[in-house]
């Protein structure tokens, strides 16, 4: 009997090896049914950390790789680089650009590292950045990314006196517990200096002002300031900015006061009056009377608060008789705007009096 047919016709079909209704299968293919039956099993939670774990690994290689850059660096920074002979002037500068980007890399690295140490680091940077109106300025400013004011007291004083009260001088009386005496003075105006004595009485517990009483005030400006001490007496900070503008319109009162007395007063006759500000010119030979009248007055128009303002009033007579055919005052304004309070003044009195 011939058996070939029978062994080939055996080997090439499937069924005659695998019998009636089985069918072999590839190499490899019994170990990939069972992987897909393990990730069946796995919930989508444990997949995740299994992902976040692969992740960590990959980020603290990629940390490691970082730091053993890092300690390269430090190495060649610290290790002297002597310019070789090769090495011109304009190279220098170039080099030197290397090594504080080098440095500053270093820098950005070394706040990355211990912003991202960890629950301790962050802590630790936490109590850093806590700084107050008693930490130094350079320590401050080491910690500082914001365009917010300072804390830093001192700093904050100095600017304070320069800026806003270049005048003013305070000196403690008395102090205890409870109280301040406290004494300032504005010297802008040197003949007729402001001074005010302050009693504030305050809770060093809850560090709240509990009372403000102004004292004593200078006899030549009692009066004037009687407003502002009768509506604001609780706010320190706006009784010393009111006065110290009360003070800067008083000072310029006088020297404008000063100037027209120099220019008019070999032509005309010339008299002021301290306490309300005012000045009177006389012409004798045509019975001429102009009163310029200026107080300062305090109003709420502007402001919040009661703030101080010049006004400047003009008043022409002839013999006994108020001259209402010409609105001067409506002149004056409309001279102020055009070439301002001084040149104004001069012109319109210099028109009025020694003109018409």
């Amino acid at each position: 009997m011939d058996f070939t047919s029978d062994i080939s016709g055996g080997v090439s079909s499937p069924r005659a090896v695998g019998g009636p209704g089985i069918q072999l299968h590839p190499k490899g293919s019994g170990s990939d049914g069972s992987d897909s039956r393990n990730s069946s099993l796995l919930g989508e939670s444990d997949r995740k950390r299994l992902a976040l774990m692969d992740k960590r690994e990959q980020l603290l290689a990629q940390r490691d790789a970082m730091l053993r850059d890092l300690d390269t660096l430090k190495q060649e920074l610290r290790r002297p680089v002597a310019a070789g002979p090769r090495e011109t002037a304009s190279a220098m500068p170039r080099r030197q650009a290397d090594e504080n980007a080098a440095k500053m890399l270093i820098d950005l690295m070394l706040l990355s590292r211990s912003d991202s140490g960890g629950p301790a680091d962050q802590t630790t940077a936490e109590s850093r950045v806590r700084v107050d109106g008693g930490s130094g300025l350079q320590e401050e400013l080491l910690l500082k990314y914001d365009t917010l004011p300072v804390l830093n007291m001192r700093l904050r004083l100095k600017y304070l006196t320069k800026v806003l009260y270049p005048y003013l001088t305070l000196h403690v009386v008395e102090l205890d517990a409870q109280t301040v005496s406290l004494e300032c003075v504005f010297k802008r105006n040197a003949a007729s200096p402001l001074q005010l004595l302050l009693e504030l009485q305050y809770s060093s517990r809850q560090e709240v002002l509990r009372s403000l009483r102004v004292k004593h005030v200078s006899p030549g400006h009692h009066l004037a300031l009687q407003p502002l001490l009768d509506g604001c007496t609780q706010n320190v900070s706006v009784l010393l900015f009111t006065c110290n503008e009360y003070n800067r319109l008083v000072y310029e009162r006088d020297q404008l006061r000063v100037a027209l007395r120099n220019k008019f007063q070999a032509r005309l006759h010339y008299d002021e009056s301290h306490l309300s500000g005012s000045i009177t010119l006389r012409d004798l030979r045509n019975e001429r009377a102009l009163l310029v009248e200026m107080p300062i007055v305090f109003d709420q128009q502007y402001c919040g608060f009661l703030y101080p303002r010049m006004q400047i009033r003009l008043q022409l007579t002839r013999g006994q008789a108020a001259v209402d055919d010409v609105d001067i005052n409506g002149i004056l304004y409309r001279l102020m705007e055009e070439y301002g309070v001084q040149d104004a003044l001069v012109d319109l009195i210099t028109y009025a009096m020694l003109t018409v």
